[in-house]
Order: structure tokens, then sequence, then C-alpha cells
């Protein structure tokens, strides 16, 4: 499995200068600014989207085909790919967090949790996204993630409009981050991953490949 990990990181390699000319000119801006809030979006978001891109150019050159001509099997595929995406998110999270407290020292309860909430987004939207790719291809699970972020997003946002609505202070709101928010998401995003790594192994074991 660590071959395949290496495959992959050497094909996110050939993104480097594209992604690196971004991240200078977001960290220039952002220290400018000293809010570090829409880079830590974006990192993140590139974290949970490269393992997609991996998968789309093993897509165009078949290469799971070729891997099981190797010792190799489709779980090991499947595992490698969900480690390469903790690899990938848990990088992109930790250069964030550590941005914001070099540059700005943040300690804000509210933002720290609305970073964990982001996190927790994509993570649930690529643990439905990825059994959609071993079953449907990149190209349609790219709607699948995109829809499931949507969705999230807007029973997230409805949450605090039924909140606000029904007369709860903010200070209350605030307190329930506090009060376990922050690690509920986590258990929440991780127990879709584990969940969605258990689908993609029964996915690929039904297809035969």
């Amino acid at each position: 499995m660590k071959g395949l990990i290496l495959k992959d990181l050497y094909i996110l390699k050939g993104y480097g200068k594209h992604y690196g000319l971004i991240f200078l000119f977001l960290l220039l801006w952002s220290i400018s600014i000293r809010s570090f809030n829409f880079m830590t979006m974006y990192i993140v978001i590139i974290g949970s989207s490269l393992v997609m891109s991996t998968m789309s150019m093993d897509e165009a050159v078949s290469f799971n085909r070729f891997a099981l001509a190797a010792p190799l099997d489709m779980r090991t595929i499947v595992k490698s790919k969900y480690l390469l995406f903790l690899i990938t998110v848990g990088g992109g999270a930790g250069i964030s967090i550590l941005l914001n407290l070099l540059f700005t020292g943040k300690d804000s309860s509210y933002e720290w949790y609305g970073f964990i909430a982001i996190v927790t987004l994509f993570l649930i939207a690529n643990g439905v996204a990825l059994p959609a790719i071993f079953k449907f291809g990149v190209e349609k699970a790219r709607y699948v993630n995109f829809l499931t972020m949507i969705l999230v997003a807007a029973v997230t946002a409805g949450g605090f409009l039924m909140a606000d609505k029904a007369g709860i202070p903010e200070e209350n709101m605030e307190m329930f981050f506090k009060r376990g928010f922050g690690i509920g998401c986590l258990m929440l995003g991780g127990a879709v991953l584990l969940i969605s790594y258990f689908v993609s192994v029964r996915i690929v074991a039904k297809k035969g490949l």
C-alpha cells in the first residue's frame, strides 16, 4: 500500500506549482488583512479534493485494472485512497491551524469550532462521494460531492435559523460549541468516513474489478 500512496503523491506533485502560486498569493493577502478565514477554507477544500484528482488520473489510464495484474486487490486500493484522503485533509487542516496561530494568535472558540465544522463538512461530502466514485466514476461523483455539501450546509443553516426564530441567545449557541459540538462534529465525520470505506469495499467486491 505504501507504493500506492507514493504513486498518488507523485501525481499530486505535478499540481505543486499551480497550488503553490495560489497558496503564496492567499498567504500574502491574508497577512495584509490579518484574517485567515478564507485561506483556511481554501486549504481544506484543496486537501479534500486531491484524492478525487488522483482517482480521475487513475480512471483515465485504467490504473485499477493494471494494478490487479500485480499482487494487489481492490480492497488495498480502496484503503490507500482513504488513507491518502486522511493525509491530505489532515495536512491541510494542520497548515491552516498553524497559520492562524502563527499570524493571528486568535483563540475565539466560535471561530475554531467554525473551522471544525468546515472540516466535518468536507469529511461528510467526500465520505459520500468516494463510494460513488467506485460505483459510477469520478465525473458523476463530483455532482454527488457538490450536492452533499449543499445539503449539509442547508441543514446546518436551517438549524441556526430555527434557533434564531426560537429566540435562543447567541451566548447560548457559543456555549453549545464549547460543550462538545466540535468533538461531536469530528466524531460524526469520522463515522461517515468509516461507513463510507466499508461501502466502497462492498461496491468494488460486487463489481469484481
